[in-house]
């Protein structure tokens, strides 16, 4: 039986830098090749040409007109053409027994064979934080977006073989929001590299710099409102008294031009930087409340550096109070974790000792395991 299956990963066309989704597709692929040696799995096989396309028009990626124009391209390419046409064509050529979709569009025509992956359902729920633009023209294309993901993504539910989230928050969403799913829903956790662990112990710290608190994908300025608001109260309070703590931005963000003066964007970064970051920072704050999982949550523990979370979300699920700080999302609850960083570094310590620990528990061969073990329920009920 082992050797009749055949896997086909769908692992985000034209999305090489939005980071996560194109990183969970690549693990689940090597993660499922170790469980299962004799499985067959490979990737679409157009990902690798588009990412080099992609990568030579990165450096556009600041121009306006290329972000808009990019965007045109997901929707009419990477979430229609591709998924609904390319995508099942190359399943019937490739005689694909299972189809793996981490992505937010999935192709409907592929019916029971299909397993989508879900890393959280805020294109259902809440538009604001994809939202790119005002401009009339360009928002009614981003209106269109949003319909055909929403479209695409119930259908897919209703009509998949098996549906796979990564936290239990994301499965009561989908219980709550999505009325018409019939397939069995997998909750598998994803893992965090073990790089990390070891980048950190070889990144350069700077005991001397200003001291900083991280934030990883926020994805727009609202997310980190409260944070910015939080550490400018800080900062007032302990003028001269304490060095002034700055705010890190990394990964994708609108409205930079809107920052304040003690936050600094850093745009997309190479992992390295990254771990050099994570070693750094005072803390990273999670400031996003709508994720499925956080993967810079486990990465962060990873690296050795205490988390903020906020009670709740599906990264206080996956914390599970190990290595961060629990709040409620407000203004006095950030600064008072703040302070509460700086002032306690014996804590801070226990945190990250404790969150070094939990993190390693969350390993890719795990993952390898338990989607194997889906894949093998799905085939036994549909195929």
């Amino acid at each position: 039986m082992d050797q009749n299956v055949n896997i086909l990963i769908d692992a985000d066309v034209l999305r090489r830098y939005r980071g996560g989704i194109r990183r969970v597709g690549m693990e689940i692929k090597t993660s499922i090749q170790s469980a299962r040696p004799r499985w067959r799995v490979t990737e679409c096989p157009l990902n690798a040409r588009n990412d080099r396309i992609i990568k030579s028009l990165h450096t556009l990626e600041n121009s306006s007109i290329w972000i808009r124009m990019r965007n045109i391209a997901d929707l009419i390419i990477g979430y229609t053409l591709w998924p609904q046409i390319v995508v099942p064509i190359i399943a019937w050529y490739r005689r694909a027994s299972i189809i793996i979709c981490p992505n937010y569009v999935f192709p409907i025509l592929c019916g029971k064979k299909c397993i989508v992956i879900v890393h959280d359902i805020s294109f259902i729920t809440d538009r604001e934080p994809h939202r790119v633009t005002e401009r009339p023209f360009f928002s009614l294309m981003e209106s269109m977006y949003f319909s055909v993901v929403r479209m695409s993504t119930k259908i897919a539910l209703a009509r998949a073989g098996g549906v796979i989230v990564s936290s239990e928050k994301v499965r009561q969403e989908i219980t709550r929001n999505v009325r018409t799913v019939s397939a069995q829903i997998f909750v598998v956790p994803w893992g965090v590299d073990r790089r990390w662990a070891k980048e950190s112990l070889v990144a350069n710290c700077e005991p001397n710099q200003q001291p900083y608190v991280l934030c990883v994908n926020p994805h727009n300025i609202n997310a980190v409102t409260r944070v910015i608001t939080a550490l400018s109260r800080y900062n007032c309070q302990s003028t001269g008294i304490l060095p002034s703590v700055k705010l890190k931005l990394v990964g994708h963000l609108r409205d930079v031009d809107d920052l304040p003066p003690l936050a600094e964007y850093l745009g997309r970064v190479e992992d390295s930087e990254l771990a050099r970051l994570y070693t750094n920072a005072l803390v990273v704050a999670i400031a996003a409340t709508n994720g499925g999982f956080g993967l810079p949550l486990l990465e962060a523990l990873a690296s050795g550096c205490p988390c903020i979370v906020t009670k709740g979300t599906a990264e206080a699920e996956v914390a599970d109070g190990n290595g961060v700080y629990e709040i409620v999302d407000d203004v006095e609850s950030w600064a008072s974790a703040i302070a509460r960083v700086i002032s306690n570094p014996i804590e801070r310590q226990r945190r990250s000792e404790e969150g070094r620990s939990w993190a390693n528990l969350f390993t890719w061969e795990r993952v390898g395991e338990q989607l194997s073990e889906a894949i093998e329920t799905v085939r036994g009920v549909h195929l």
